[in-house]
């Protein structure tokens, strides 16, 4: 059998399943890495926007995305009004958002993994989130 699968019996031998094992780091009582990284913590909403920006960007804090699925009649960044407000524009080329990169360690784009919490903060002071 796989490694990664036991096999459990129940007392009247009636039936046997066949169950997942899961390792211990992905159990529901330990804590994810984002509320781990420096004592912060990142609110559920945080982290659904983060995992939309991971996938390609496609999240509903930017004009572009917003603009693609008919919820926004234009695609230009609310801040800059340059066009498009895509992921690279968010993360690199607004010329509104140059002074919060000092809250960003290294590259922004590596920062959506690796930095969750100075991800956040940096996405609220750009104003791309509301401050909680």
């Amino acid at each position: 059998m796989h490694e990664n699968w036991y096999f459990e019996q129940y007392d009247d031998a009636t039936f046997s399943t066949m169950t997942p094992s899961i390792p211990p780091r992905a159990s529901r009582n330990t804590p994810t890495p984002h509320s781990r990284q420096r004592g912060g913590s990142v609110a559920k909403r945080e982290r659904a926007i983060l995992a939309q920006l991971r996938c390609k960007g496609k999240s509903p804090i930017l004009q572009k995305y917003l603009h693609d699925i008919g919820a926004s009649p234009c695609d230009a960044c609310l801040q800059c009004g340059q066009s498009p407000d895509d992921l690279h524009h968010a993360l690199y080329d607004c010329p509104e958002v140059d002074f919060f990169w000092s809250l960003i360690p290294g590259d922004p784009m590596e920062s959506l993994w690796e930095s969750p919490v100075e991800m956040i903060e940096f996405l609220r002071a750009s104003q791309r989130l509301p401050i909680a």
